[in-house]
């Protein structure tokens, strides 16, 4: 329905999601006997999820280590929706490119449930609901309604239809529904979901700008579970990745904060337990409100709670009691409040932690679409994430930091020199992890003198540790969603 749109909170003025490569833990949700609505979101695998659900049951979704992949059970559910997918911020699907769902599904159908690819448009004019169904329960949806007409996609059979003035919960909606059904349902396969708007368009029904797509599981007034075992969705034949950790600490611009909210999120996975979070501050704050995703749910704590501290303009929340594996917040009120600067510990710079050096083979995860800007000239990089932290090749980080690289049997990094004229790398080409095996041995000196640095070795090429020689040279560090860059300042 119209109030399920994933995109709830990213929609507000200012967003920083800041997500880890490789997540550290499962994440689990749940909403239980509320009594009206329940809707929880973010970011997780460089997939954007949500679960809603509305009034009486108990439902739970459990994100998946990789990809979009997650598990979701339901016990007498009015409505639920568990999903993965992309938020687009309001392009049309010619803009976003090709759009595929690869998935593997182990579904107990209870008889008002069905697995599709789900999402909302903007329409033309209208807002538009969509569903591309491949499997459902007892009840196939629209079963009894005349189909618009019918399209063969992914070697299934779809019928297609547009429902306008659709009856739900008992009123009748001010929005239009598209469906594609496939007329054998199936549990596993690809879903072209671009093939399906533009057999849309040829039938008359726009989409407009697209909000979302997810893949998901819709309930109603049902039990049961379902365990998505695969969901990679990819764009233009690149699926989703996360982006690199980042660095602290986060710089933010300075952003004077409409009347509704600012919001940000920053996942915790990597943040010691006895640490906290500091938010900097300048000018009043009407409210505020920190907002945490932990392993039992949401919690939320404010001015007054023990563990929320406020002093000269710094906002800090400690963490030593709390397993978080999310956090965010969000201020308001007060034309002249602006939030500075995030950063963790409670000092105005905290003491880098170097990654810690490398002991055992393992594998490293190719990020062909990142890039690396220094005081904003962007540099072309070959990236890997491993084990949580970003790697870049040898000759492309003294490119990106600005120092000369040489080799005597050691890693000599020298910011007195210009880095030589290299012919930057092209990504590598790899879709997949490839193997990295780590150089405990090797030194990495700068200016002379040693600095602990994770060193690997990559398709035949030495890769080092990106936040190491940042933290090393004394450069800030932020990451750039809506470019995939990481930007290094000095």
């Amino acid at each position: 329905m119209k109030t399920r749109i994933l995109s709830l909170t990213l929609a507000l003025a200012f967003i920083l999601a800041l997500i880890p490569a490789v997540p550290a833990t499962a994440l689990t949700l749940t909403a239980d006997n509320l009594p009206t609505e329940s809707h929880y979101n973010g970011e997780h695998n460089g997939y954007d999820y949500s679960l809603w659900s509305k009034s009486k049951g108990t439902a739970s979704m459990t994100l998946g280590k990789e990809d979009g992949a997650f598990s979701a059970e339901w016990k007498d559910c009015y409505s639920t929706l568990f999903r993965t997918g992309k938020c687009f911020f309001d392009k049309t699907h010619t803009e976003i490119g090709t759009i595929t769902f690869d998935y593997s599904a182990e579904f107990t159908q209870s008889s008002n449930t069905w697995l599709s690819v789900y999402g909302w448009g903007n329409g033309d004019p209208t807002v538009v609901e969509y569903y591309i169904v491949d499997s459902w329960g007892e009840y196939r949806p629209q079963q009894h309604e005349t189909p618009k007409g019918t399209v063969t996609i992914d070697g299934g059979t779809y019928e297609i239809y547009e429902l306008i003035d659709a009856v739900i919960y008992g009123e009748v909606a001010d929005f239009k529904q598209y469906w594609s059904v496939r007329t054998e349902k199936r549990d596993s396969g690809i879903i072209s979901v671009t093939k399906h708007f533009e057999e849309w368009e040829k039938l008359g029904m726009k989409l407009g700008t697209l909000r979302e797509a997810a893949l998901t599981i819709e309930t109603y007034d049902s039990s049961g579970s379902a365990n998505i075992t695969r969901n990679v969705m990819s764009i233009n034949g690149e699926p989703l990745q996360p982006p690199p950790p980042p660095v602290f600490p986060y710089e933010i611009k300075e952003a004077v904060q409409p009347e509704t909210a600012t919001w940000f999120t920053v996942p915790m996975n990597q943040v010691a337990a006895s640490e906290k979070m500091v938010i900097e501050t300048s000018g009043e704050l009407g409210w505020f409100q920190f907002e945490t995703i932990i392993p039992d749910g949401w919690k939320g704590f404010q001015s007054g709670d023990s563990e929320v501290t406020v002093e000269d303009g710094k906002i800090m929340l400690d963490m030593r009691q709390l397993n978080i594996s999310e956090i965010g917040f969000r201020a308001g009120n007060g034309d002249e409040t602006k939030i500075k600067r995030i950063y963790l510990d409670g000092t105005t710079e905290p003491a880098p932690t170097p990654t810690p050096p490398p002991a055992t083979a393992t594998e490293a995860t190719p990020y062909p679409n990142i890039g690396v800007t220094l005081d904003g000239t962007k540099i072309p990089v070959e990236v890997y994430g491993i084990n949580g932290s970003t790697f870049l090749k040898l000759s492309d980080l003294a490119a990106a930091v600005g120092v000369h690289a040489s080799w005597d049997g050691a890693v000599r990094l020298d910011t007195s020199k210009k880095p030589e004229a290299t012919t930057p790398s092209a990504p590598s080409g790899n879709t997949g992890k490839v193997a990295a095996t780590p150089y405990p041995n090797i030194k990495v000196t700068l200016d002379g003198k040693e600095i602990p640095v994770a060193v690997y070795g990559i398709a035949g090429s030495t890769f080092l540790s990106l936040k190491d020689v940042a933290a090393a040279l004394g450069l800030k560090a932020n990451w750039d969603g809506a470019t995939s860059t990481a930007v290094l300042t000095r």
